[in-house]
């Protein structure tokens, strides 16, 4: 069994003091009352111990009720309070691989800062709603009959995020939204570089196959990434591609898959350059984060090891993932576009083949 792969209620103590361990896996508002005075006068050891556990009863919406007593000293301001930015959500990517990033000054402040990220990883557009955050998380956006997941996160965290697509937009020389330096200057730097996501803090996806139960989640990434690919790379692939199936030359049919593996490989690179690969791999590790933090551990496991997968592979031509999303793309093309021709079909349910786009080459 990897390792994190149980809801935390699940879990073998995790070597804090008794007590700390009985009130993280309580896991309500009494507990992080509890927590935050062990933090504030306990033993040190016991101190740090219930410091991170309210960390995690945090990433998991759980706050304490009240500010713990602190013999009268004020509790100093943090980061987050001096930019009065204090409240963060995650959206998950929708179907074209563009995923959002909210801001507010508190869960019940009048107003959201919403940053809407590219599969590229740039930065389209900047909103601002009049809508407390809390309503802006019950009205999230819907797909297919399914509310995309939307999660509580450190707002520190959706800084760095937003600042590092602010950043890519610039040194891709894409068109900067309106408004997007105001709203870079209010809600202020981030504290820290976060390199990797957050959902390494909490589990790792170790390996193992992915089981029935959650290929809807490998499935819908990667029909995520098909929206990601560059248009005139995933042309040179299909138009390759048909070269083979079209040839006169009598092919096995493992010659046949051979040499379109080769196709596959060589054009991987124009299909997927380095920015949206790169983007791709910090999706796929937010998205395991957001299941993570919903409580849907096998599918976040499910996902990490895509990410994994890719940040062992040796570019995008060695990454399982987006050779399956390629296929997708190929077989889709073949399916509504092309008469006469024959391609196996990917290993996918076909109601959800059928929401990957239809490639057009150019005539």
């Amino acid at each position: 069994m990897p390792r994190h792969s149980k809801p935390i209620s699940k879990q073998k103590p995790l070597g804090y003091a008794a007590e700390v361990e009985a009130l993280l896996l309580a896991g309500d508002v009494n507990a992080a009352d509890a927590l935050a005075a062990m933090a504030e006068s306990g033993p040190p050891e016991t101190a740090k111990a219930a410091r991170r556990a309210l960390h995690r009863l945090e990433l998991r919406g759980i706050r304490p009720s009240r500010q713990s007593p602190n013999a009268g000293n004020p509790v100093p301001a943090t980061r987050d309070q001096k930019h009065g930015m204090e409240a963060a959500r995650m959206v998950q990517s929708d179907m074209r691989g563009e995923r959002a990033f909210v801001l507010a000054r508190s869960d019940s402040a009048g107003q959201v800062i919403e940053f809407v990220v590219t599969p590229s990883g740039t930065i389209r557009k900047v909103t601002r709603l009049p809508i407390r955050l809390d309503a802006y998380v019950a009205d999230h956006p819907v797909e297919l009959d399914e509310p995309l997941l939307c999660a509580k996160i450190p707002a520190d965290y959706a800084r760095y995020r937003v600042h590092e697509a602010a950043r890519l937009t610039r040194e891709l020389n894409e068109l900067r939204p309106v408004g997007l330096s105001a709203a870079l200057s209010e809600i202020g730097p981030c504290e820290r570089a976060y390199e990797r996501s957050l959902v390494y803090e909490h589990m790792h996806a170790g390996t193992g196959i992915v089981s029935a139960d959650d290929e809807k989640a490998f499935q819908r990434e990667a029909i995520t990434i098909i929206f990601a690919f560059d248009p005139q790379g995933v042309s040179d692939f299909i138009e390759a591609s048909l070269e083979v199936l079209n040839s006169r030359i009598v092919l096995t049919d493992q010659q046949r898959a051979d040499e379109l593996n080769r196709v596959l490989r060589s054009t991987m690179g124009r299909m997927m350059p380095v920015p949206v690969y790169e983007e791709a791999l910090r999706r796929l590790e937010d998205h395991a984060l957001l299941y993570y933090l919903e409580g849907a551990t096998a599918k976040a496991r499910t996902v990490l090891l895509q990410a994994e997968e890719g940040r062992r592979a040796d570019g995008p031509a060695s990454w399982p993932l987006a050779q399956f999303a390629a296929r997708i793309a190929l077989f889709r093309y073949v399916s509504e576009e092309s008469e006469g021709q024959e391609v196996e079909m990917p290993s996918i349910e076909s109601e959800d083949i059928a929401r990957a786009p239809i490639i057009h080459l150019p005539r």
